[in-house]
């Protein structure tokens, strides 16, 4: 009974380590693994994401908006979010550095089909900043298909 008592009077003069999350914010680390982000500029239709994606998540859009069948070269990812564990395999696997990954982590839906991006959802992004790149060169890509997909 003590001890209780003892834990109670201890924690009581403590600082909350709580946040009030909408108008207080934590730094997310620099190794996060947020969502992917696709630049279809880059992207040669390899299909190596999808098939190295443990979660069988990442599919190839093969079809145009009418129904036709695309060239091999222009099929692009499209990711089911709800199923994604968030490894990165897609993002280090891709040989043209088609899919970055970025920090962005919200992601809210009404329901599971809102989770489902497809290649052109999945090329904008909010905050550019977000985005990680590793050269100069691909910081400017970014920069600039995000500029059209507005």
């Amino acid at each position: 009974m003590f001890k209780g008592l003892w834990l109670v009077i201890k924690n009581m003069f403590r600082k909350p380590v709580t946040i009030q999350y909408p108008q207080e914010r934590l730094q997310v680390a620099e190794k996060f693994r947020g969502r992917q982000f696709l630049r279809l500029d880059k992207c040669i239709g390899c299909h190596m994401c999808s098939e190295v994606c443990p979660e069988k998540c990442i599919k190839m859009v093969e079809k145009d908006e009418k129904g036709n069948d695309l060239p091999r070269n222009q099929h692009r990812p499209s990711v089911d979010y709800s199923a994604c564990m968030f490894c990165n395999l897609c993002v280090d696997v891709c040989p043209a550095d088609a899919i970055l990954g970025t920090k962005e982590f919200k992601m809210p839906e009404e329901s599971r089909n809102g989770l489902r991006y497809s290649p052109q959802r999945l090329n904008t992004i909010d905050d550019l900043s977000k985005v990680k790149v590793t050269d100069k060169r691909s910081a400017v890509a970014v920069k600039s298909a995000a500029a059209k997909a507005y």
